[in-house]
């Protein structure tokens, strides 16, 4: 097979999987998977702390005792802060208004960085500012 013929393969193959991540409308991370808490999808159906909170109580493990810290909005964002025996961070979450749910993206272990949240995770930078600004320090 000619080095030509091979780079349109994987090119092929990479651009399906472009179209059925950007098909589901969900934001998905294919190439990543965190050891700890391997959940991702939806929760909750309000826009609101309480249904940030509830969509990320959703994804806790059975046994495991989570606490919840402050919680930061912005546009269809949310950070929510989390502990749980020896860990903690800030869970990213993404708002989905067609089917109105909070979708988890991500745990987030530690704190994030606004360079981070865009680059990673592809929350715009003013946004991604707003969320931290959110938070306190």
């Amino acid at each position: 097979m000619k080095r030509s013929t091979a780079t349109l393969i994987v090119i092929a193959v990479l651009g399906g999987l472009l179209a059925c991540v950007i098909y589901s409308g969900k934001v998905t991370h294919l190439l990543r998977q965190n050891t700890f808490f391997a959940a991702v999808g939806t929760a909750q159906s309000v826009k609101t702390v309480a249904g940030v909170k509830a969509a990320v109580q959703a994804h806790v493990p059975a046994g495991i005792s989570m606490i919840f810290g402050a919680t930061s909005m912005e546009d269809i964002y949310a950070l929510q802060v989390w502990g749980a025996d020896d860990m903690g961070g800030e869970a990213l979450l993404m708002y989905d208004s067609t089917n109105n749910e909070w979708n988890f993206v991500s745990w987030g272990g530690g704190a994030w960085s606004a360079e981070g949240l865009t680059r990673s995770e592809g929350v715009p930078q003013d946004t991604a500012e707003a969320l931290l600004g959110g938070l306190p320090n």
